[in-house]
C-alpha cells in the first residue's frame, strides 16, 4: 500500500529528527506548545491534554453507526442503529461483507464513560459477541463527534477469538465545540468554511469540521490526504507526555494488511515494550504496547495508543505522521526515519 509516487526523504537514523512545522515537539527537547498546557485538576498519568478529546458530559449513543472490527489481520465492517434509554442501549446491525443481521443486546454506557454490550445473529449457530470498550467526544481533522473503540470477545468450538474494535456516528451531531475547532497549524491561516450545500467539488475541502468523516477529509488548511493509505512498516522516532514529562521513544512497526506488530525502545528511560496488538483503519492507527517486568521494564503495564496518519510534504521531512494520545489523555506524535 506504500504510494509509490511519494518519494520519501528519510532522515538519517544519527542525526536529530526535523520536525514538521504543525509539531507538538515531542520528538525533541522543545517545550509542548502553550495550547498544550494542562488545566484543572491533572490526571497522574497525564502529561498535557489532548485537544482531540472533549468533555463526554450528556453524551448518547442514540443513533447509525459504522463500525470496524479486526479479524486476524483484516477488518470487517458492519453498521449498526442504537437507542440509549437511561443508561442502557439496543439496537440492529447489518455485517457488510456477509450481509447477516444481527441485534445489539444487553448495552449499557457506565458513569466512567466505559461500555458493554453483546452482538447476537438471528442464526443460533453464530456465537455471540461480546464488546467491552470506552465512550469519548472526538474533535480532530478527521472526525468529529462520539466514538467508541475497545475489544470484542467470541467464543465459538471451545476457542476464543480476540481483536479490536472501533465505532464513529454515520452522521454526527454538530456541536459548538466542533463548530468553533480547527486542527493547529501555526504555519497557516484557517481557511473559513463554508456551508453551501451546492458547493462545487474543487471546494469540497471547506467544509466545516463537523461535515468532514472518518474516511480521511480534511480542512483546506491541512496537509494532503494520500489518494491510498501510506505503508507503516519501518522504523519511527516518538514522543509521548506521561506524568507530565516527555518520553522518547524508538518504535519499529510491521504492518499485516490492517494489523500493525513491533516493539520499541523508550530511549528516555531505557525501558523496552512489544506492540502487542495494532490496528490501522485509515486514517485511525491504534497501537497496544506492553511492557513485561524482568524482562526490560521496571514494572508489566500496558499501554494504549490512538492517532492519525497525514503525509507531511515540507522542507526538512517528506513522509507519514502519526499524531494522537495515549489512553492517559497525553499527546503523542512519531515520524517514520527509515
Amino acid at each position: 500500500m506504500l504510494i509509490s509516487s511519494c518519494n520519501l526523504k528519510k532522515p538519517n537514523a544519527n542525526t536529530q529528527v526535523q520536525l514538521p512545522g504543525k509539531s507538538l515537539g515531542l520528538l525533541n527537547n522543545t517545550n509542548i506548545n502553550n495550547s498544550q498546557t494542562p488545566s484543572g485538576n491533572p490526571s497522574p498519568d497525564k502529561g498535557s491534554p489532548n485537544n482531540n478529546q472533549a468533555s463526554n458530559t450528556q453524551m448518547n449513543v442514540t443513533g447509525e453507526w459504522e463500525i470496524g472490527f479486526l479479524v486476524q489481520d483484516k477488518t470487517l465492517k458492519a453498521k449498526l442503529k442504537l437507542t440509549q434509554n437511561g443508561s442502557n442501549f439496543e439496537g440492529t446491525g447489518i455485517d457488510e461483507d456477509t450481509n447477516m443481521n444481527f441485534n445489539i443486546i444487553n448495552g449499557q454506557v457506565n458513569p466512567d464513560s466505559t461500555v458493554e454490550f453483546y452482538k447476537q445473529y438471528s442464526d443460533p449457530n453464530n456465537p455471540v459477541v461480546k464488546y467491552t470498550g470506552k465512550l469519548e467526544n472526538v474533535n480532530d481533522q478527521y472526525y468529529q463527534g462520539p466514538y467508541l473503540s475497545g475489544e470484542y470477545l467470541a467464543q465459538a468450538n471451545g476457542q476464543s477469538l480476540t481483536g479490536i474494535w472501533q465505532a464513529e456516528l454515520i452522521n454526527p451531531p454538530i456541536t459548538s465545540a466542533s463548530q468553533g475547532q480547527t486542527a493547529p497549524n501555526p504555519t497557516t491561516n484557517p481557511t473559513p468554511a463554508t456551508t453551501n450545500p451546492n458547493q462545487d467539488k474543487k471546494n469540497s475541502n471547506e467544509n466545516t469540521p463537523a461535515q468532514n468523516n472518518a474516511q480521511g477529509q480534511i480542512n483546506k488548511n491541512e496537509d494532503t490526504m494520500p489518494d491510498h493509505p501510506p505503508d507503516l512498516s519501518g522504523k519511527w522516532e516518538a514522543g509521548y507526555e506521561s506524568n507530565f514529562k516527555t518520553v522518547h521513544t524508538t518504535l519499529f512497526l510491521e504492518q499485516y494488511n490492517d494489523s500493525l506488530k513491533g516493539h520499541g525502545l523508550d530511549t528516555s528511560t531505557n525501558e523496552s515494550f512489544d506492540v502487542e496488538k495494532g490496528w490501522y483503519y485509515f486514517p485511525k492507527v491504534t497501537l497496544v504496547w506492553k511492557y513485561t517486568k524482568g524482562k526490560g521494564a521496571s514494572t508489566t503495564r500496558t499501554m494504549v495508543i490512538k492517532a492519525s496518519v497525514s503525509m507531511i510534504n515540507e522542507k526538512d521531512y517528506q513522509g507519514p505522521y502519526l499524531n494522537g494520545k495515549t489512553q492517559g489523555g497525553g499527546a503523542f506524535e512519531a515520524q517514520l526515519v527509515k
